[in-house]
């Protein structure tokens, strides 16, 4: 296992985040046949690599499945027939490239050394990642559109106020029955609970 017999429970615990999602990694280059003793208990999906995630989801209704170099092969997992060929579980490599950085170092298997995970772990690991991702990616538009259209709006409202000051005090437009008068908070463009004070325009009604 990761731990040796001297490590304690705790230590163990840390150093062993995959506990639940993988079975063990299985070393088969000295075995039968080509590991065959493994190998006859999964179904191959295709010779193309893939990732953990994906695997996953090709294996859908399968218990188990394993990488081996990042090629995927389904099936029932049987651990007791093969414990003597099972090694530390970092002799199966890295994650495989294409797979969510927010996953777990999932193991991609090198050549003859089969990751052999539970499928259903997998796939909720991998859902939940791409939850995250999801709303991540929600609040970040939203806030991210609010800034634009908030700042379009602050100078909107700032070129409005100086474009109808500019026109009052050269008196292009006299209107008799209508007094504009312009004002703007001392504070402004400071923010203030997150937003900036607009300027106020101030129409007021008079008799001719």
């Amino acid at each position: 296992g990761v731990c040796g017999w001297t490590c304690k429970p705790p230590v163990c615990q840390a150093e062993k985040p995959l506990e639940g999602i993988l079975v063990g990694c299985y070393d088969v280059h000295a075995a039968d046949d080509n590991g065959a003793v493994v190998r006859r208990q999964f179904d191959p999906k295709s010779s193309g690599k893939t990732t953990a995630a994906r695997c996953a989801v090709e294996c859908a209704g399968s218990m188990h499945f394993y990488l081996e170099d990042g090629r995927c092969a389904c099936g029932e997992f049987n651990a007791t027939k093969v414990a003597d060929l099972e090694v530390e579980a970092g002799m199966c490599g890295e994650k495989c490239r294409g797979e969510s950085p927010d996953l777990l170092n999932l193991p991609c298997g090198r050549r003859e050394r089969l990751a052999v995970f539970i499928t259903d772990k997998v796939a909720e690991l991998s859902n939940e990642s791409h939850g995250q991702h999801a709303t991540g990616r929600a609040l970040s538009d939203v806030g991210s559109d609010g800034s634009i259209a908030y700042t379009a709006l602050t100078r909107f409202a700032l070129a409005l106020s100086v474009a109808v000051a500019a026109i009052a005090a050269a008196g292009a437009i006299r209107r008799p029955c209508m007094h504009v008068q312009i004002s703007a908070d001392e504070d402004f463009p400071t923010k203030i609970g997150g937003r900036s004070r607009l300027p106020r325009i101030d129409e007021a009604w008079t008799e001719p």
